[in-house]
């Protein structure tokens, strides 16, 4: 009975003091939970101002470091580039600093630097360029006029000849005139002074061609129709006395074609060719012209019954100061080039099926007539 009465009070003091613990530890979890409150409640609003802080930093940083340093600076190196790309060697580069945009600049506004001396060792070099081919093109023009005069020289040995004959001729005709005017011959007279105006006519024709041939060629004449036919005609009456004697034969074709040129370079042409075949043919030359359609041009053949080209100078042929005769430059055929070339046309060297020496010549077609 007293066990149980003494376990009962040991219960009971164990129960007060396990109550009385729990009751301790419940109110310490309150105050616990109420300091936790409170904390969050204070990191909560520490956050809050650390996060307002670091927003505020990052517009502050953004708007005047990242905006005024690295987004300008790149806006206005973009622009740069776009400038040198549309051409401006000249554009500035406001960009400088140590960082990576700085060197980029840097970079930049060196190749730009050689880009603008490239430039200008570039215009130096056309401009002394063209220095050069104005005069190549003087140099050039004296040498075609020096060509021409070399074919007039040839000429004038025998020009007196060939006048004299026709002004003994027209003065027999005025005496014989004059004689039958005294007499009253009306009739003999007029046929007198027809015949004697026939002698001034060749002898002006004469003198024509010469005047015509030796006036200088304008560099810059614009290209009209020309007549082949009439210019084979008038370089054969040029060369007169140089093919009467060997009784030299041109054969045309016949018809005529029209092609745009130049009369002065076209007769150039046809008289330097014509008077080399002349030269290599010799006596009983004969020269044989074709002329052949194709496209917007007129290929015309001129061949001749020569030994041909000699095949030791044949690749060199129209090159300046090639020559296989005794006394001569070797500018014709290379003069000739040039003056084709200045009419928009060719010359190339051929041989025919007997291996005599051909010159092929092509013009341009003018617009309005074409080869008939």
């Amino acid at each position: 009975m007293d066990a149980s009465r003494t376990r009962e009070a040991t219960l009971g003091r164990f129960r007060t003091l396990l109550e009385a613990q729990l009751g301790s530890t419940h109110q310490q979890m309150q105050m616990f939970n109420q300091r936790m409150e409170q904390i969050v409640r204070v990191s909560g609003g520490l956050i809050l101002v650390a996060t307002a802080l670091a927003l505020l930093l990052a517009w502050v940083f953004n708007h005047y470091f990242i905006r005024s340093r690295l987004v300008k600076r790149f806006t206005l190196l973009n622009q740069a580039v776009v400038q040198i790309g549309l051409g401006g060697t000249e554009t500035a580069i406001p960009v400088y600093g140590n960082d990576e945009l700085g060197r980029i600049a840097g970079l930049l506004r060196h190749t730009l630097g050689q880009l603008n001396v490239q430039k200008q060792q570039l215009e130096q070099e056309i401009t002394d360029r063209k220095v050069i081919e104005a005069d190549l093109r003087a140099t050039q023009d004296e040498l075609i006029q020096t060509a021409k005069l070399a074919v007039v020289g040839q000429t004038m040995t025998t020009l007196a000849h060939e006048i004299n004959q026709p002004l003994n001729a027209l003065s027999m005709y005025l005496f014989t005139a004059r004689r039958a005017i005294e007499q009253t011959q009306t009739e003999q007279a007029s046929m007198m002074l027809g015949k004697a105006e026939g002698v001034i006519s060749r002898i002006d024709a004469i003198i024509r061609s010469l005047r015509q041939f030796t006036r200088r060629a304008e560099l810059e004449t614009s290209l009209h129709a020309v007549d082949l036919a009439q210019m084979f005609s008038a370089a054969w009456e040029l060369l007169a006395m140089r093919h009467r004697p060997l009784q030299a034969t041109l054969v045309l074709p016949q018809g005529t074609a029209t092609v745009s040129g130049d009369e002065v370079r076209t007769q150039q042409v046809l008289v330097n060719v014509l008077a080399n075949a002349l030269d290599v043919c010799g006596q009983g030359a004969v020269i044989t012209v074709n002329w052949q359609m194709q496209g917007k041009t007129l290929n015309v053949f001129i061949g001749d019954n020569g030994p041909g080209w000699p095949e030791a100078l044949l690749p060199s042929l129209l090159k300046p100061f090639t020559t296989s005769k005794e006394v001569g430059l070797g500018i014709g055929l290379s003069i000739c080039v040039s003056l084709m070339e200045q009419m928009k046309g060719e010359l190339r060297l051929a041989s025919t099926m007997t291996r005599n020496a051909c010159v092929v010549l092509q013009f341009r077609l003018t617009d309005v007539e074409d080869a008939k």
